[in-house]
């Protein structure tokens, strides 16, 4: 009975129990850590991702705007298309300060617009890239009012976790109509930034 009590008094290997414990311990606490890390790397990694597909919406916005109105270096462009009697098109051959087609593109389809008053639409653009792999892809979808705002849709869907990210920017057309011999008109068309939404997020399938 003696023996039995001491053994039970006895503090011979609790070092070793209390080791064992503060190893248990550890472990535990470094498999949490290693499990936060991982997921806040991974959801990090995705959140570079969304903010490049973020900039790359405003970045075709700032394009089109470019296009349209000039840079600080340039003035606004100007365009003149002329319309015969019978619906043909033509485009004088001098414009001021650029020759970009999508310009060229829009100034006529205005000219359209007015002279039937009712929208027309724009083809669509399609500029694409990647990130590592990814795609990272904006479409451009515009169509002209019958007041002549000209409003552009941006959207960018390349897919991580199933966001779509859109934008639109709407130019305000200035119009000089002149009536011309044989029942032609001509039109000078130049255009300003009228307004720009902030970008939208939301999940791919989602009504806007």
């Amino acid at each position: 009975m003696r023996k039995l009590s001491q053994k039970l008094r006895s503090r011979r290997g609790a070092s070793i129990t209390f080791a064992l414990l503060l190893f248990l311990v550890c472990a535990v606490v470094s498999s949490v850590v290693i499990v936060a890390a991982t997921t806040a790397s991974g959801r990090l990694s995705q959140l570079a991702r969304m903010d490049q597909r973020y900039y790359a919406v405003n970045s075709a916005a700032e394009l089109l705007c470019d296009v349209f109105t000039g840079s600080a270096d340039s003035p606004a462009p100007s365009v003149t298309v002329t319309r015969d009697k019978d619906g043909t098109v033509d485009t004088d051959a001098a414009m001021s300060n650029s020759t970009d087609a999508l310009l060229v593109d829009a100034s006529k389809k205005l000219a359209e617009a007015l002279e039937k008053g009712e929208p027309v639409t724009l083809d669509a653009i399609n500029l694409a890239s990647s990130i590592e792999g990814d795609p990272l892809a904006c479409t451009i979808n515009g169509i002209i009012q019958k007041n002549g705002l000209l409003e552009f849709t941006i959207k960018n869907t390349a897919g991580v976790a199933g966001t779509t990210y859109t934008l639109k920017l709407t130019l305000a057309s200035n119009v000089k109509r002149t009536e011309l011999p044989d029942n032609a008109v001509r039109y000078t068309v130049s255009w300003k930034l009228h307004s720009i939404e902030k970008v939208r997020a939301q999940p791919s399938g989602s009504d806007s």
